[in-house]
């Protein structure tokens, strides 16, 4: 059973068609790589997929419970927060949570307070009910395979 799976889809914003009766399917645990020239459809396909653009014709199938997301090309100008938050905003409903996970533990180690503890030991049982331990080592993990510090500011990061 495929994940999601697009059939004769096309799209245009003028002609030629940008992409055009295109097949697609992916199963839970493939991967695929896009490549491609830029202006040949890669981040359009990817939008189509996760459903921030309408396809013109064909049909686009999403399992139930299956959950896209996308990395956008453009660093976004405009955001103020830390690295962890900006990885962590990539996973949906159990971002807040995350992040707020995250803080609790950055102000227990910053002041070691009764207070923070108490705040840290409401958010652990939280994310042990909501099952956000793996997807809090996910985030984890993205930010030390890039070799970045999780506390700094995204916007002061160059590009």
């Amino acid at each position: 059973m495929s994940l999601f799976s697009l059939k004769k889809v096309s799209l245009s914003f003028g002609h030629p068609a940008l992409l055009e009766d295109i097949d697609l399917s992916l199963g839970k645990g493939e991967r695929i790589c896009l490549i491609g020239r830029n202006g040949e459809g890669k981040s359009t396909l990817m939008k189509l997929i996760t459903g921030e653009l309408t396809a013109d014709s064909g049909e686009i199938r999403m399992a139930q419970g299956a959950r896209i997301a996308r990395l956008s090309q453009e660093v976004p100008d405009d955001y103020n927060g830390s690295v962890f938050e900006l990885v962590a905003d990539g996973l949906g409903e159990l971002a807040g949570l995350i992040k707020d996970y995250h803080a609790a533990c950055v102000s227990l180690a910053d002041d070691g307070g009764e207070n923070a503890m108490n705040l840290l030991s409401r958010i652990q049982q939280k994310m042990e009910s909501a099952g956000g331990w793996q997807l809090e080592q996910q985030v984890e993990q993205v930010i030390s395979r890039m070799e970045l510090d999780a506390d700094a500011e995204f916007s002061s990061l160059s590009g």
